[in-house]
């Protein structure tokens, strides 16, 4: 599985689980949408890194 959808699968699972959060404690949406938006782009980070890594092997 390539980095990127190793991302995907991710993104997709954490999206999932904050919608639930969400749902379940909406005077914190505007707080767990942040963390949610933190959490996103870290995981997009970590998959560039070894995408990039991948790449240098080559």
């Amino acid at each position: 599985m390539s980095p990127f959808q190793e991302y995907l699968n991710k993104a997709k699972e954490v999206r999932e689980d904050y919608a639930i959060q969400i749902a379940n404690n909406p005077e914190q949406k505007d707080a767990l949408e942040k963390e949610l938006k933190e959490l996103l782009a870290k995981l997009l980070d970590e998959c560039e890194k070894k995408e990039l890594e991948a790449i240098k092997r080559v």
